[in-house]
């Protein structure tokens, strides 16, 4: 895919769609047992060289978001006046700043915003043309004219319809939201129709991967505490607090952005490496019983300070329990190909 860095300038807009999508397998969680958001790799993905700690898995998101929201094909969506900031174009689609804003509401609902707002920039425009490639794909591939997808179309336009004739002008946010609606349908049918058509999930793929991943996997889990900060500085003289014997709870509650670990003196309670970020798991392994790290681990989130409290034999799970999950994993990768297949075919720029 050529992708082309352009300058700061105003280019002429194109009714276009507002997108979401992956890029790695890293996703956010929250805790069964207290609202502690975790970053976490795809589960069971644990081969996987996870560079990339910045991404939520397309997948995951499609799935759990029905009601997420973008627009489809040009032609079936009511063009109304969007004078933004054009920050990318995808195969003459436009991606305004006004797209990215309506998004980015969505988007962090479903994981803890980034603090660096140019990475968050950076996260959440990579994901929207990526979502953008998936959607014109389905329009290509005739989707909307599937029978559980034509029906919810149906009402979209319909809805449509009656802001305009309802309204001079129609509300621009509810035609964001109806345009959003209809993307995730779309993304939705089309990858389910990939999965089932052209790459389907074998019983016996599934077994190859879960005996790869269990001899392969870390076989014991951890307690930890930590202290969630925005930079290296911060985490630093944290550190150089609690040599001096400053109290790691109080501290905790008093200055982790990770409010809800803080309220409980940074607690985030037993982990394995599937279930928290690559560099925070990496970091914890080495640490011995009551030791806090000596340097500050840099992730997704921030810099964290972390203050091992156990760790335990893992009860690995068995082939049924993990099942799910390793399907969950393996359409991911599949996504992942799909993308890349697009994007080497497709014409993005993007504009800083």
């Amino acid at each position: 895919m050529p992708v082309r860095q352009l300058s700061d300038r105003q280019v002429t807009t194109h009714s276009g769609h507002s997108c979401f999508v992956q890029t790695s397998g890293m996703r956010a969680i929250v805790s069964n047992t207290r609202k502690n958001i975790l970053l976490t790799r795809d589960t069971w993905n644990i081969t996987r060289d996870d560079t990339m700690t910045i991404h939520q898995s397309l997948l995951c998101m499609l799935l759990l978001t029905a009601q997420l929201l973008g627009t489809a094909c040009v032609h079936q969506t009511p063009i109304y006046r969007d004078e933004s900031k054009v920050l990318a174009v995808v195969n003459s689609e436009s991606i305004t700043k006004n797209k990215y804003e309506h998004y980015l509401q969505y988007h962090n609902k479903n994981q803890t915003p980034v603090q660096d707002k140019m990475l968050e920039q950076k996260i959440v425009l990579a994901e929207m043309i990526n979502r953008a490639l998936l959607v014109q794909y389905a329009v290509e591939q005739n989707v909307s004219q599937e029978l559980d997808i034509g029906p919810e179309l149906a009402l979209i336009r319909k809805d449509e319809t009656a802001l305009f004739e309802g309204r001079n002008p129609p509300d621009q946010e509810k035609l964001r939201d109806l345009a959003l609606q209809r993307e995730s349908l779309l993304a939705r049918g089309v990858l389910r129709r990939h999965f089932t058509k052209y790459s389907p999930i074998t019983d016996d793929e599934l077994q190859k991967r879960f005996d790869q991943v269990t001899r392969e996997a870390d076989k014991n889990e951890y307690r930890a505490r930590h202290i969630l900060v925005s930079t290296n500085e911060e985490a630093r003289k944290i550190i150089a607090e609690l040599k001096k014997g400053g109290d790691f709870g109080a501290i905790a509650q008093k200055e982790s952005l990770d409010v809800a670990s803080g309220k409980q003196g940074g607690e985030l309670g037993w982990f394995n490496q599937n279930l928290i970020a690559l560099e925070f798991f990496n970091a914890a392994a080495v640490m011995k019983k009551g030791e806090i790290s000596k340097e500050p681990v840099k992730s997704y989130f921030g810099w964290h300070v972390i203050n091992l409290e156990d760790k335990r034999p893992r009860k690995m799970p068995s082939f049924d329990e993990a099942k799910k999950n390793i399907r969950q994993v393996l359409q991911q990768e599949r996504v992942d190909a799909l993308l890349q297949s697009l994007r080497e075919k497709a014409k993005v720029e993007i504009y800083q």
